[in-house]
C-alpha cells in the first residue's frame, strides 16, 4: 500500500506541466482552452498594435494587481495595445506550447513576434517602457 513511485517536481506543478511531464488528476482535460493557433491567429490580426498576451489565474494576486491597471495601460497606448488574458488553469495545452512555467507570465507582440517576456510582477510603469517604443506613429 502507498505510493509506487515519488517524483521531485523543482518548480512545482506549474513546471512539470511546462516540461510536458505526465499528469494524473480525476476531470483534467489537457486540451481544454484555446489552442496555439486559436492563440496565433489573435496576434496575427492585431496587425497595427503591439499585443500583450497576459497568463494569469484567479488566485494569483499579483495577477489581480496587474490586471486592475491593465484599463489605463491601454488608455495610454492611445488604443494600439490589444490585451489577451489567459486563465493558466483553464488554458493547461497553451501554457504548455508557450513554456510558461508560472504566473504571472506577460508576452509582448509586435508585427506577431515575440519581442519580450516577463514572469513575475511587472510595475506599470515598467511595462509602459517596454511597449511605448513598439507602437506605430
Amino acid at each position: 500500500m502507498g505510493f509506487t513511485k515519488v517524483y521531485e517536481m523543482n518548480g512545482g506543478i506549474s513546471r512539470w506541466i511546462a516540461e510536458n511531464h505526465p499528469v494524473e488528476v480525476g476531470n483534467f482535460n489537457p486540451n481544454q482552452g484555446m489552442s496555439f493557433t486559436e492563440l496565433q491567429s489573435l496576434i496575427q490580426a492585431a496587425k497595427d498594435s503591439v499585443v500583450l498576451v497576459d497568463f494569469n489565474a484567479a488566485w494569483c494576486a499579483p495577477c489581480k494587481k496587474m490586471k486592475a491597471f491593465m484599463p489605463n495601460l491601454i488608455q495610454d497606448c492611445n488604443g494600439k495595445l490589444k490585451v489577451i488574458y489567459v486563465d493558466y488553469d483553464h488554458n493547461p495545452q497553451l501554457v504548455s506550447a508557450m513554456k510558461v512555467a508560472s504566473v504571472p507570465a506577460l508576452m509582448l507582440f509586435s508585427n506577431g513576434n515575440e519581442t519580450k517576456r516577463f514572469s513575475g510582477f511587472v510595475p506599470q510603469a515598467d511595462l509602459k517602457s517596454s511597449i511605448l517604443p513598439l507602437l506605430k506613429p
